[in-house]
């Protein structure tokens, strides 16, 4: 699927992003935003800002609080969507 990030916007394929935990799933997410929200989850990120590149180029920063923000407030959590393997 592509579409435009929930985290930073960025335009490209994303993913079913979901809790592990409760499967509920919270949003579509590109792939880097993906992996930050994985470190989040299991305490290992820094906070700060997250710098993209693609291809070799700077494509944007993203500061710690969005990540965050998305956490607290998904988006598709008024859905109540499961994702079941």
């Amino acid at each position: 699927m592509y579409g435009h990030c929930s985290i930073c916007q960025f335009y490209g394929r994303l993913v079913t992003e979901h809790s592990h935990t409760t499967g509920l799933i919270r949003g579509y997410v590109c792939y880097g935003c993906n992996r930050k929200l994985v470190e989040i989850e299991n305490g290992s990120h820094t906070h700060g800002s997250y710098h993209f590149v693609v291809d070799g180029t700077f494509v944007v920063e993203v500061p710690c609080e969005r990540y965050h923000s998305y956490l607290q407030n998904p988006p598709m959590e008024r859905f109540d969507a499961r994702y079941e393997k």
